[in-house]
This record gives structure tokens, sequence and C-alpha cells, in this order.
């Protein structure tokens, strides 16, 4: 959960509450005039979900019990957009309250071919479907785990992000100016594998990493013709989780470089694409020699992936993927010289005139022998509210990413109020 400010349960309900209040007027408001230029929207949520057995790493068989507020606000100027999106949450499992604000933003035209948002936003590009190569962008690894959506996978950063659109090219530039790390999983919601004890480990939060202060980059360059998008990916920065060691041990974020290209049009009526990309490991920001004690080697990562509607909203999508890391001699780390294949089928079906909406994803990898089912499901009752249902299903060897999580399968629901 993301840090902030921390407060009673109680004042949570309070705080919902009046937002709810406020969001009701702003729109009885507007009925009276002329569309405002400031729009607001929001929804209070109640969820829940719970491992379907108990992990001996936590004292609660819960991974999720919160009531959760978003606010969303736009407002526009004469050449410019302001936007803001604000999650509260009234923790259960932490007993607290936390904000998050996922986005806070500035849009505005640079000239007559570009376009800036510079401030808290959620950058993405790729073609993977929760498979990601080039987007070397924040991710959250807990919140979806424990039953959250598919788009808290990626989580926000404080960016500038520049797009500028010619006849013959696009090109995209963002720029971090301070490292924002994954929000990957550390023990205190999730248990893990922790290589160094060669056990799972988990029920607080167990990782003390030092963060590197430099700034991040990234840049795409794309084009569309006869159908087909093609793009050339750079990035510059640090691994988004601190997967590598200091010279006293203690978990580390390294330099981290990346560069790689995809294609994607239609193929034999369906969507078929094609990732791949190479990312070079450095020293740690400031090391100087002998600071490293593991260093998470250099990877190559490729991935083809076909979707099709084979159905009136039945939909069908299958992804290959593979990676590995080079042999470096001399190097630590766990992932010295390992390779991973990974197979995922999503089935997503639309029903009852696009009110029920059912997806189910599956991951196994081959080579390492894991596997991650994820089940979600929503009905609209109304234009006001929705219920939603999901599960998340691991299994395979505790060593593995996938396999590290099968004490945590777990299911929920929740119900959400849209204003």
């Amino acid at each position: 959960m993301s840090a902030g400010v921390r407060l009673r349960p109680l004042a949570a309900l309070l705080a919902l509450g009046l937002s709810s209040a406020v969001i009701a007027q702003s729109d009885d408001w507007d009925d009276w005039g002329e569309e405002s230029p400031t729009q607001w929207s929001g929804y209070v949520e109640a969820a829940f979900s719970t491992r379907f057995k108990r992990d001996p790493l936590f004292d609660n068989r819960a991974s999720r019990a919160e009531l959760k507020g978003q606010i969303e606000v736009s407002h526009e100027l004469e050449h410019a957009q302001l936007s803001a999106k604000l999650d509260v949450h009234a923790d259960g499992i932490e007993d607290g309250l936390w904000f998050d604000l996922r986005e806070g933003m500035l849009s505005l035209p640079v000239g007559s071919r570009g376009h800036a948002r510079i401030g808290r936003q959620v950058l993405s590009w790729g073609t993977g479907d929760l498979l990601f190569i080039n987007d070397r962008f924040p991710k959250d690894f807990e919140t979806p785990l424990v039953g959250g959506e598919d788009l808290y996978f990626k989580a926000p950063s404080n960016s500038l992000r520049l797009d500028w659109r010619f006849d013959a090219l696009s090109v995209d530039l963002a720029w971090t100016p301070r490292f924002t790390p994954d929000r990957y999983i550390d023990g205190q919601r999730l248990g893990f594998f922790d290589a160094r004890s060669g056990e799972r480990v988990g029920g607080r939060d167990l990782i003390d990493a030092s963060e590197p202060g430099g700034s991040e980059w990234g840049l795409r360059l794309h084009r569309r013709h006869e159908g087909v998008e093609y793009a050339l990916y750079g990035y510059r920065g640090f691994d988004k989780q601190p997967l590598g060691a200091d010279a006293q041990g203690r978990p580390s974020h390294f330099r981290r470089d990346s560069a790689g290209f995809s294609l994607r049009g239609p193929v034999f009526g369906g969507i078929a694409s094609f990732e791949a990309g190479r990312e070079w490991s450095g020293a740690e920001l400031g090391a100087g020699v002998g600071a490293v004690a593991a260093r998470v080697p250099h990877k190559s990562a490729a991935m083809a992936a076909f979707e099709k509607e084979w159905r009136p909203k039945l939909t069908i999508g299958l992804q290959l993927y593979a990676e590995r890391h080079d042999s470096e001699p001399g190097n630590a780390s766990a992932l010295n010289g390992e390779s991973r294949q990974l197979v995922s089928l999503r089935i997503t079906r639309q029903a009852l005139r696009d009110r029920l909406n059912l997806s189910a994803i599956a991951f196994h990898s081959p080579n390492q022998h894991d596997r991650w089912l994820r089940l979600t499901a929503s009905h609209r009752l109304s234009d006001q509210w929705l219920l939603g249902a999901s599960a998340n299903v691991f299994g395979g060897r505790v060593q593995r990413f996938f396999g590290q999580l099968e004490d945590d399968s777990n299911a929920g629901f929740w119900v959400r109020r849209q204003f």
C-alpha cells in the first residue's frame, strides 16, 4: 500500500462520505446551466479477499479487507487541462487510512504537433498482456494479486511525458526526475522465497532496500503503415525491483538500460504482435569497485502473441514468452544464467448486453514448472451499482515466482457505488 497520512478507519468513512456529497452536489449544480469546465466522478467500494487456507506466515487469513473511495476531477482551461485521481483506502489489514494519488497532472499542447503531460501519471507502452518487456515503467505486483483490478498492475510516477506526431514518425519521450521503483512483494501482504535463507518468508515488511536517487528516461519511436504499428524503444534507469545486493548484502537497485522493438497488426482476422528487448546491467549509482555482491545479469526477452474474437463477445488471446539472463562468472545473483519460458491464455466473455464481463487468464512455465490462474468477473446492476469477484490461484516450486505464492492463493469480491 502506498505510504501516506495514516488515520483511523472511522476517519476514512467520514472522508469518503464528504467526498461523495461534494460530487453529488456538483452534479446537481451542473444541471441548471451550461456544462461546467470542471467535471467530477468517483465511487465508494467495499472489498474483501481471503486465502483458501491459512498461511503460517500471516496471522490473518484475509489478504484484503478495505473500504475504498476514488475521486476523479478534470478542469478544462483555455489551452490545457488539469486532472487528478485520488484513491483513499480504509485498510482493515494494516488498520489505517492510506492516500494514493494516481494522477495529478497538467496536459497542454507543445507547438502544433506536440503534447505534454506534466505531473503524477501512469505511463505505459508495449504489446504484452501482464507481460512487460519494453514497458519499464512502475508496476504494482501486490494489489492485483490480493484481489485488485488489472489496471492496478500499473503504478504511477512523477514524470514528464512529451509526444510529437509527424507525418513519417511519432516520438514519445518520458522523463522521471527521481527513480520510482515497482510496488514489489516485500512480505507485508504476500510471502516470498528468500534465496539467502532458502525459505519462504513473510508476515511483515522484510525488504529494506537502498534506492538510487537518479532519474529515468524512456523513448519510443513509432509509426503505423498499412495497418501495422512499428515501434522502437529505449530506456535508461535502474532495476525496478531490488534484486541485486551491495557489498554488505543489502538489497539494491542497479543501473539498467534497455532497447527493443515491437510489431503489431491484423493477421487471420485477429491481432498478432511480436516484441523483443535486451537489458544491460551496470553498477549501482555511486558504487565503487568491490561495492557489488550480486547484480542482475544482462537479459534478453522475446514474446509473440495472437488475439481474436472467435465469436461475438468471446475473445481468446495467446502469448508465448521467453527470457534468458546471461551467465556471468563470479556473479552471486540467483538469476545468473537463468532462463524462463511462459505460455499464457486469456479468455474474455461479455454477456447480458455487456453488463456482465468475465475474464480468465492462465500462465504456465514449461521449464520452471510454476503457474498462475487469474479469474475476474464484474456485473453492472445499474448505472450506479457494480458487483465484482476475483480469484488468484498459484502453484509450483517454492523457489519460483508463482510457486512462492501458492499459500497466498485467494478469492474475494467487491461492491461499488458510483457517483
